[in-house]
């Protein structure tokens, strides 16, 4: 699997801190919608290998990612119809989303579930960010949030645990982004709250090539961690 780790390696959000919070997520929704074990195995599965074709481009890397899987999990003789499984549930993550099963549906949810999150938002906004600014274009960071909030209002979740622990703070979030952009261009009325708040986290992410390579290529192996992987 050493090729998963490798194209984990240096980006700001598409990397294995990615990973985990994904597998982190899936395993509470998988939780809920009380799935079995060997579906269970398949989207932690799935999750491991839906990023690895991000390099050297984000358009179309899911396709590119399902191929990779399929010919990685062949090597170690998994089943043919588990192969395809796993393929159909990374393509799950492609947008526009249209999940078509509980496995599919999570794997959706867990891709996009900082979204929901009340600690670490911002943290994962300017990764993110970062991310666009270094590797394609370097894009104002107001410009970036405002095609974000396009992005909250297209993509809801889909299953319960997503629902019930994400899905209000998603709305809180995308209204405090709404709110930073409306008092950015009325002077008058700028919440320095909330403008520092950005800024602050913006910092720790400077859009350079550099520092993002060395902040994340010191990283766990995702297989190992996909094997060793433990619900709290």
């Amino acid at each position: 699997m050493g090729y998963t780790y490798d194209n984990y390696k240096t980006y700001p959000f598409h990397n294995i801190d990615h990973i985990k919070t994904s597998l982190d997520c899936a395993e509470k929704a998988m939780e809920s919608e009380l799935m079995i074990e060997h579906e269970k195995l398949l989207v932690k599965t799935a999750i491991l290998f839906h990023d690895t074709e991000f390099k050297p481009r984000r358009e179309g890397h899911e396709k590119r990612s399902a191929k990779r899987a399929e010919i990685e999990l062949s090597k170690i003789n998994i089943r043919t119809d588990d192969i395809l499984s796993v393929k159909k549930i990374i393509l799950a993550t492609e947008f526009p989303r249209n999940p078509q099963n509980i496995s599919e549906k999570v794997i959706a949810d867990a891709d996009i579930c900082t979204l929901g999150f009340r600690t670490g938002f911002f943290d994962w906004t300017m990764r993110d960010y970062s991310e666009k600014y270094i590797y394609e274009e370097k894009i104002d960071l107001h410009k970036y949030l405002e095609g974000l909030v396009g992005f909250f209002a297209d993509n809801d979740y889909y299953t319960r645990w997503a629902q019930q622990n994400l899905s209000s703070q998603k709305n809180t979030n995308l209204q405090l982004i709404k709110h930073y952009l409306e008092t950015l261009y009325s002077k008058e009325n700028e919440s320095m709250k909330y403008k520092s708040t950005i800024w602050n986290f913006s910092s720790l992410y400077s859009p350079t090539k550099d520092k993002a390579e060395e902040k994340y290529s010191k990283r766990s192996s995702p297989s190992s961690m996909l094997f060793d992987y433990k619900e709290e």
